[in-house]
């Protein structure tokens, strides 16, 4: 397929989230190894399996990842970081859009273990930003 060398994916607000996201996600990963770079805005649907697929098939440098629902766990962001060593740039937004506007859902809880596991296995990590996370990891 075209999109094997795909490195860098934008899905932005117009992409509507609903049961087929992961589908989608789960087909992104699968087809384009070489994915390097994936922003997701609408993160509603997001789930376990898709994330982990994301984290096991691309060559991933950088993930942003906005207004995440409940759907996730941090064992799947701990999965990630654990087979994505290259990580650069990791951000992760849990109560707001990426236009700074507030969630009607909660997110998944992270703890201080995300934290300590991104610092053991991303080296070369050179910015975390966890927005609505800090009652959770400074706790």
């Amino acid at each position: 397929g075209g999109l094997q060398f795909l490195q860098t994916l934008v899905l932005g607000g117009s992409i509507n989230p609903g049961p087929s996201t992961e589908a989608a996600i789960v087909s992104i990963g699968r087809n384009c190894p070489r994915l390097q770079s994936f922003t997701l805005t609408c993160c509603e649907r997001l789930t376990d399996l898709a994330l982990a697929v994301l984290a096991h098939r691309c060559q991933l440098r950088e993930i942003k990842l906005f207004s995440i629902a409940a759907f996730l766990t941090e064992v799947a962001f701990v999965e990630l970081v654990q087979v994505n060593p290259a990580l650069r740039h990791i951000e992760l937004s849990v109560d707001n859009d990426e236009r700074g506007r507030q969630k009607p859902h909660p997110g998944p809880l992270l703890t201080d273990t995300f934290v300590i596991e991104v610092a053991h296995h991303c080296p070369q990590l050179d910015k975390l930003i966890l927005m609505g996370y800090n009652d959770d990891v400074c706790n």
